[in-house]
Order: structure tokens, then C-alpha cells, then sequence
């Protein structure tokens, strides 16, 4: 997304005339204008995604027939931390996880990441091998959304597909920043590629990169056209992993989108949608309110804390309301 415009998702009764909506949003200085059919149908709305000259007021968005006008939300990967930022590929491939271990506070070989033991815990405590006597995630695709997924991990025959926002375009199978690979290796890494077995080792991966806005988090619009473009395609049993949401100490429920929770509520009558609950706590103050925000609150997404070794919250790990 260019700094000097504004993204808006706006939807319009599903009669309203499309080429109308079109020509009104051009004559108004609109930048782009791009239909979203696959949503649209699910919805049972007609929904676009509008960018708009910077500055532009959501207000003026609201022509005949429309029914919701959303401004863009960008969504962190968590709060600022040392090190989140552009890594060397080099970096990237040589870590286990795509990350540094930041148990270890450095970047870790293979061979140390498997000596500890840690993540085989990890996977015991989760009861996943009593799950692989079932099924180890064969048939299923899992749609890791975030930062691009370091292709060299995952065979081809392993990809489901790839997106990237075509107004930001972006190889889906490269990642600069580690951390959609950290999610991909987690969820499905498998041993005979990447030396050991994430959580479905037999799963496929499908890589979705959206745009990411000025201060490094994803774009909503962009996560949106993902979406609708995934939509489209026949995957099968999907599972979504969005390791990022809106934080803040408190509840920012005026810049959630509300077609966007519409789209949880929708894909939840076909796929698992997860999130990663945040790690907000530790900012916020343990006196705080809940501080697990917008989509990753939804009954109808799987939102995952963090907990240390002895299976206690960890300080930083976003709560929900009541706890």
C-alpha cells in the first residue's frame, strides 16, 4: 500500500449496479477500484476494496446502497521487539524456525535446536503424536497469512499455492523477515526436509503474503484480498494460521473491521481459523483489562497463548475477558 492513500472496504447491497459503484468512486479520485466476488457471494453483499487519496474522509465512502464502510486496520506481530526486523536470507535459512531462538538469545544450529529438546516437548505436551496414529495432517492445506514463507523449507510438491497483493507484488515463497516461516515450520515442518516434524508434518502449505503498511504490520484490506482470492481455489480442508492481531491495553473495538469479523464468522463454517492470542499482557500491566482484541476474539477463531514449561501462562501472552 502507498503511504499517501487510503484503503477502505465497502459493501453495497448485492442489487446495487456494479459499474455505478465503479463510475461514482472514479469520478471521486479514486485510485483503485477492485471488486471482491468470492466474498461477495458468501457475504450475500457486493464488497470492494477502495484506495482513496490520502486524507480522504470514510464518511464520503457511503453512496447509495452501501451497507458498511471499513477504514484499514493494520495488525502488529506483536509488540516492538529487538531484533524484528529485515533479516539476511542467509540468517533466515540457517535458523531452524526461520527466526532466532530467543531462548538461546542467538541463532541456533539444527543440531543444537534438536539437542534441547524443546520443541519435541512442545509437541508432547500438545498430544500430536496421539494425533499422528490418525492423521498427520495429509489431505489438509494450511494457510499460513504473514510475512512470506522461505521457499527453500517447502518442496514444491508440498505448496498448496501462493498469493501476494498485487499492489504490492512479493514472491510468496521468499520472506525477509522470518517470522511466516517460524509460523510454517511450526505448523508442518517435516523431517525428511527440515530435519525434524512440526505439529501436521503431512499437511501442504499455502503461502499468503499481504501487503504490510507503515509501521511493519499486515494490512486488513490486504489480508481481505487474500482471502477472496483463496476463496476461489479448491483446497479442500483448510486451516488458517493468522499470527498477528490488533494490540492494546484497550479495547480498540471502533477500528475492528466488521466485514472482516463477517469473514471469520464465514470461513468458520468451512475451515479452523487460529490466531495467535497476542503478547500484550506484559506491556499492559497485570492490573489490565483484557487485552485480546477484535478478530482474535471471535468465538468462532482458536485463539493460542503462550505458556512456559510448566504449562503456566507466559507474563507477556495476551488474556481474553475473564481471565
Amino acid at each position: 500500500m502507498a503511504s499517501d492513500q487510503e484503503n477502505f472496504v465497502v459493501a453495497f447491497h448485492p442489487d446495487t449496479s456494479i459499474d455505478t459503484i465503479v463510475s461514482r468512486y472514479q469520478q471521486m479520485g479514486a485510485l483503485d477500484v477492485g471488486r471482491l466476488p468470492n466474498l461477495s457471494q458468501v457475504l450475500s453483499l457486493s464488497i470492494f476494496v477502495v484506495a482513496m487519496p490520502e486524507g480522504f474522509p470514510k464518511e464520503r465512502m457511503a453512496l447509495p446502497g452501501v451497507v458498511q464502510v471499513d477504514s484499514e486496520v493494520e495488525h502488529g506481530f506483536f509488540l516492538p521487539m529487538p531484533g524484528f526486523d529485515p533479516l539476511p536470507s542467509s540468517l533466515i535459512q540457517a535458523a531452524p524456525l526461520g527466526r532466532f531462538d530467543l531462548t538461546l538469545g542467538r541463532l541456533a544450529t539444527l543440531q543444537e535446536f534438536l539437542a534441547s529438546g524443546d520443541f519435541e516437548a512442545i509437541l508432547t505436551t500438545i498430544q500430536a503424536r496421539l494425533a499422528w496414529a490418525w492423521n498427520r495432517g495429509g489431505g489438509t492445506t494450511i494457510l499460513i497469512i504473514d510475512t512470506g514463507i522461505d521457499g527453500n523449507r517447502v518442496p514444491a510438491h508440498r505448496r498448496a499455492g501462493g498469493w501476494s497483493d498485487p499492489s504490492a507484488p512479493s514472491d510468496p515463497w521468499r520472506d525477509t523477515f522470518g517470522h511466516g516461516t517460524m509460523c510454517a515450520m511450526v505448523a508442518a515442518a517435516n523431517r525428511r526436509y527440515n530435519g525434524f516434524d512440526g505439529v501436521a508434518p503431512d499437511a501442504k502449505i499455502f503461502s499468503l503474503k499481504p501487503a504490510l503498511g507503515p509501521s511493519g504490520g499486515v494490512l486488513g484490506t490486504s489480508v481481505i484480498k487474500g482471502l477472496d482470492y483463496v476463496l476461489g481455489l479448491k483446497l479442500g480442508p483448510v486451516v488458517t494460521n493468522q499470527s498477528w492481531g490488533v494490540f492494546g491495553c484497550h479495547s480498540p473495538l471502533a477500528s475492528c473491521h466488521v466485514l472482516a469479523a463477517q469473514l471469520v464468522k464465514a470461513l468458520s463454517r468451512g475451515a479452523i481459523t487460529v490466531w495467535a492470542a497476542g503478547n500484550n499482557k506484559g506491556a499492559c500491566g497485570p492490573d489490565a483489562e483484557a487485552s485480546l482484541w477484535c478478530m482474535n476474539s471471535l468465538p468462532e477463531a482458536i485463539s493460542v497463548g503462550a505458556l512456559d514449561r510448566h504449562l503456566q501462562p507466559q507474563f507477556y501472552s495476551s488474556p481474553g475477558p475473564g481471565q
